[in-house]
C-alpha cells in the first residue's frame, strides 16, 4: 500500500487538529519563520510551533537526512539553535512501511508519527481507515513562544497556499471543459 504525500498531509492536518491550531503546509526558509523547508507547521493557541517532515519513500527519507538542518547539528556547536530556534517540537511522519527504517535513521530529538491502516468498529459494522499514530515523542527543542508578527506571517502564508490551490483547481477545471 503506497501512500502519497498529499494523503499524508491531509491525515496530518486532521491529527494536528486544524480546529484548534494553525496548520500550514510547505513553509520555506524564505518566510523567516524556520531555517529550512518544513512540510507542515502547526502553531498552538499558546504560541508554540511544531514542524513535521513528511517522507513516503525510503530514498526520500535517506535524502532528507543529508540536509543541512540535520547534518549540521552534530558538526556545529550552535546547529540546533540555529535551525530549530523557533520550534518546540520536530517530527517525521511516514507510512507504516517506513516505520522501522525511520526509527533507525532519524535523530534522537525527532519524534515519529506513522500513518497506519486500522480497523474501526462502529455499532455493528467495521471498516478500515488510515490514521496517524504517535510512535515516538519528540524532545522539547526550544520554548520559543511566537509573537503576533510571526503568527500573522504564518496565517498569511496559509492564505497564500489556499489561493494557490484554488487557482490550480480553476486551471484544472478549465482544461476539463
Amino acid at each position: 500500500m503506497r501512500i502519497s504525500t498529499l494523503e499524508m498531509e491531509a491525515r496530518l492536518m486532521y491529527y494536528l487538529d486544524i480546529n484548534a491550531n494553525l496548520v500550514v503546509p510547505n513553509i520555506t526558509s524564505m518566510s523567516g519563520l524556520v531555517m529550512f523547508e518544513a512540510d507542515m507547521l502547526s502553531l498552538s493557541k499558546s504560541g508554540y510551533a511544531t514542524a513535521v517532515e513528511i517522507k513516503v519513500s525510503k530514498a526520500d527519507l535517506k535524502k532528507d537526512l543529508k540536509k543541512q538542518h540535520i547534518t549540521h547539528i552534530n558538526r556545529m556547536q550552535y546547529g540546533l539553535s540555529f535551525y530549530y530556534k523557533n520550534l518546540k517540537y520536530f517530527y517525521y511522519a511516514v507510512p507504516e512501511y517506513l516505520e522501522e527504517e525511520a526509527l533507525k535513521q532519524i535523530p534522537d530529538f525527532c519524534g515519529l508519527l506513522v500513518l497506519r491502516e486500522v480497523e474501526v468498529g462502529h455499532w455493528s459494522a467495521t471498516y478500515k481507515t488510515k490514521q496517524i499514530e504517535l510512535v515516538r515523542e519528540a524532545g522539547i527543542l526550544f520554548k520559543t513562544r511566537w509573537d503576533d508578527k510571526m503568527r500573522y506571517n504564518l496565517a498569511r502564508l496559509g492564505t497564500m497556499r489556499i489561493m494557490s490551490l484554488k487557482y490550480k483547481l480553476l486551471n484544472y477545471k478549465s482544461k476539463l471543459k
